[in-house]
């Protein structure tokens, strides 16, 4: 009977099936723990990846907000480069939201604040003072790290002046990228510099230049492609015919990487390709140039320029073709954004004539005024208030900033407000006249006209307007904590 019992394999399947399911529920707890840690790591990495998207977003919105402001005193620059000059200025620029110095809890908020995606971004930015190629300690502040959480560091350029172009400007940035349930973190640091787009810093037209009765060209050379005429009586500046006096605060004696033949003398003066008729004091191959002078004014000089050969101290060709687009789409851009921010009136898609400017303008101001799209090709009159100051530009108060006309021709004239900023006009002229002023620059595609006695100067720091200056990266690295 017991023999029997045990040879009895009945019920023996189900224990096997319960050992097997036992095994089987071991091995896949231990295969879901494997799993689970997986994902988890999966999500984080995600996270992470977020994190890592936002913060290289926000140093591109860093880059475009340097676009549209690069002075150093709006990112610290004035404590930053206290012994070291500047290579631009910005006088009237106040203390950007983006600087070092908006930092309020730097464990919370830093800088500029962003959303992209419902992720947290923090960006700040940080100016970089130039070191001078005469500083003894020039190698030693150039490998210096920029620490943006030390306040009272100076934080220097990372090349000195003499290894890079005039006129370029480094800024640091740090920007702090968040997951969007704020678990993960990811810290970029980014260097940026400035970089001259080549737009004349002169009165410029490919067209012919005319200046009648008593106008006075103060501190700025002109440029045409084809000629310069003088008419009138009028000496217009203070005693000296040719009515050009002062400094080309912009080009000096012209020779840079666009003209290697320099001129003898730094004076303002003028150049065309057809023929610069300056009356009385005719300084050919001195202070002014054409075609007929020596050296020969061209528009295009050989491979290798001659010494007989003088040219465009800019490129003039950059004033026209897909650059020029992209420079006034930049600008037309700008304006929308500018005007979507303050709820001025930036951008105008009209042929009104200007009567009024955005209050609390500044130098990186942009008013464009697209008569394109209005499908009119009449003129804009400069109608901006009046100036009891008559041409007294010394002491008027100025209305500043980037004034673009696409589409007419811009016209001013009689005691309006002087005009102090750059100034570019497509498919139109330029034509001032009466007791008016216009500080900066002038480039205008079509005939321009300066008549009665206006005061056009220049303002050094013009240059530094938006669609003057183009930001390029100059290094790039993920920080880790």
């Amino acid at each position: 009977m017991l023999r029997s019992l045990i040879r009895d394999e009945s019920g023996i399947a189900m224990g096997l099936a319960v050992i097997v399911v036992l095994i089987v529920g071991v091995m896949g707890a231990g295969l879901l723990v494997f799993v689970r840690n997986d994902l988890n790591a999966v999500v984080e990495v995600n996270r992470g990846q977020q994190a890592f998207d936002a913060a290289d977003a926000g140093a591109q919105a860093a880059k475009r907000e340097l676009l549209s402001d690069a002075c150093p005193e709006s990112y610290d620059g004035l404590e930053a480069a206290e012994e070291e000059e500047a290579n631009n200025s910005c006088a009237d620029s106040g203390e950007s939201d983006w600087s070092f110095a908006s930092v309020e809890d730097e464990n919370d908020s830093v800088g500029k604040e962003l959303t992209f995606n419902n992720q947290k971004v923090d960006v700040r930015v940080r100016y970089m003072a130039p070191v001078s190629e005469d500083d003894p300690s020039w190698e030693d502040k150039t490998e210096q790290e920029c620490d943006m959480s030390d306040e009272d560091e100076a934080c220097y350029a990372p090349e000195r002046e003499d290894n890079y172009p005039e006129n370029r400007e480094y800024f640091q940035i740090e920007s702090i990228g968040h997951s969007q349930n704020g678990n993960a973190r990811r810290k970029i640091e980014a260097i940026f510099y400035t970089y001259d787009l080549g737009v004349p810093k002169a009165y410029y037209s490919p067209k012919a230049i005319t200046l009648r009765g008593d106008a006075c060209i103060s501190d700025v050379s002109v440029f045409s492609l084809e000629s310069i005429e003088i008419s009138g009586e009028g000496s217009g500046c203070e005693g000296e015919d040719g009515k050009i006096t002062g400094t080309d605060e912009a080009y000096g004696y012209w020779d840079n990487d666009n003209n290697s033949t320099a001129r003898s003398t730094e004076r303002a003066g003028f150049a065309s390709v057809e023929g610069v008729n300056v009356g009385e004091e005719d300084e050919s191959g001195t202070r002014d140039f054409d075609g007929s002078s020596s050296p020969e004014f061209v528009e295009d000089p050989g491979d290798e320029q001659s010494s007989d050969e003088i040219t465009f101290p800019f490129d003039h060709e950059n004033q026209d073709g897909q650059s020029d687009e992209d420079r006034l789409q930049f600008l037309k851009d700008e304006a929308m954004r500018q005007e979507a921010e303050t709820n001025e009136d930036n951008y105008r898609p009209n042929s009104d004539d200007i009567t009024d400017w955005p209050d609390n303008a500044d130098e990186n101001t942009v008013v464009y005024i697209d008569a394109i799209d209005a499908g009119s090709d009449e003129s804009v009159k400069w109608q901006v208030g009046n100036n009891s100051g008559g041409n007294d530009c010394s002491e008027a108060d100025a209305v500043k900033g980037v004034l673009v006309v696409d589409g007419a021709d811009l016209e001013g004239n009689g005691n309006r407000m002087p005009f102090s900023g750059a100034t570019i006009v497509r498919d139109g002229g330029f034509k001032v006249g009466g007791n008016i002023c216009w500080d900066g620059f002038v480039d205008a595609e079509e005939e321009m006209t300066i008549s009665g006695t206006p005061d056009p100067f220049v303002s050094p720091e013009v240059q530094n307007r938006p669609g003057f200056y183009g930001v390029e990266l100059w290094s790039w690295r993920e920080l880790y904590e």
